[in-house]
């Protein structure tokens, strides 16, 4: 169910005989004594800190962040979104911005590493699900708790302009709360190694137990995202998952719809080695820049 964590219980449902009972009745037994209840997200947020944790949206999503010490009133928000690997830890994207953002604690900046539904960063896990082994992890709850969680934040920190990035599925879902969201207006979204048409890819990927219709496809609602967010959509020509594809149909449908919106191939990135890409790095520098 949307919005808890099932934590996995013991307390199978057999008949056994009594030679069976005698035998695993106190294993049994035990695992039912120690599972624990499943926990409602807002229960667990009451105690919100924005720094660890908040609320959004039914969801209570963890939280990695840096704080410049230059930072101060209307700081620039960078928010990042991770892809759909289980093994995204938001403190590693963390120093990822710090390494690639250029005199970072010199500068008036918050960063942010969200962590989507169903994930953990290291410390703890948000609530919600990630649909990892099931596939379909665009969903409408999950798109909603992102986009909630970054314009609380923004709200929070009283941030003068916001920038979102998304790596991958991360991405995915910026996008797609681009175009079904109507408050969430970042002044600069940068969508990297991301797919926008979701049953595309799908079938690209030759994945067969795929529900895309349960999915935020972004590609469908282009027309709806606000032409005053800058949308960057940047890909690697060596990517054989996001192919440049999938982003260079999405800038034309997103310019057919009087949207700001363009599409950077970067020669030779790959999927996950576009994150440490220096030409990524001078880019992302370049574009916060403007926004100080």
């Amino acid at each position: 169910m949307d919005g808890y964590i099932r934590l996995p219980s013991m307390c199978w449902k057999f008949q056994p005989g009594l030679r069976t009972w005698l035998l695993l009745g106190v294993v049994i037994l035990a695992g039912c004594m120690t599972s624990l209840p499943k926990l409602n997200a807002n229960q667990e947020c009451l105690h919100e800190d924005f720094e660890n944790r908040m609320s959004a949206a039914g969801q209570c999503l963890v939280l990695d962040i840096y704080k410049s010490p230059k930072a101060n009133n209307e700081p620039l928000l960078v928010v990042f979104v991770h892809g759909d690997e289980l093994g995204n830890r938001g403190y590693r994207h963390i120093q990822g911005l710090q390494n690639a953002i250029k005199d970072a604690s010199s500068r008036n900046l918050i960063f942010v590493a969200l962590t989507r539904p169903g994930y953990q960063n290291g410390r703890e896990a948000s609530t919600g699900h990630h649909h990892y082994y099931t596939g379909d992890a665009y969903r409408p709850y999950i798109v909603k708790s992102v986009a909630t969680a970054i314009l609380r934040l923004a709200n929070h920190y009283n941030a003068k302009k916001v920038a979102v990035i998304g790596h991958s599925g991360g991405g995915t879902i910026l996008a797609g709360g681009l175009g079904t969201e109507p408050d969430f207006q970042p002044d600069l979204a940068v969508i990297i190694a991301s797919v926008f048409d979701v049953p595309a890819w799908v079938a690209h990927r030759g994945f067969r137990n795929w529900p895309t219709e349960k999915s935020i496809s972004p590609h469908k609602f282009t027309a709806n995202v606000s032409p005053a967010v800058a949308v960057v959509a940047v890909t690697g020509s060596s990517d054989t998952n996001a192919i440049s594809k999938f982003s260079a149909e999405y800038v034309d449908l997103m310019k057919r719809d009087g949207k700001n919106a363009r599409h950077v191939d970067l020669d030779g990135a790959s999927h996950n080695g576009i994150l440490g890409d220096e030409r990524l790095h001078t880019m992302l520098n370049d574009m916060l820049r403007k926004l100080e």
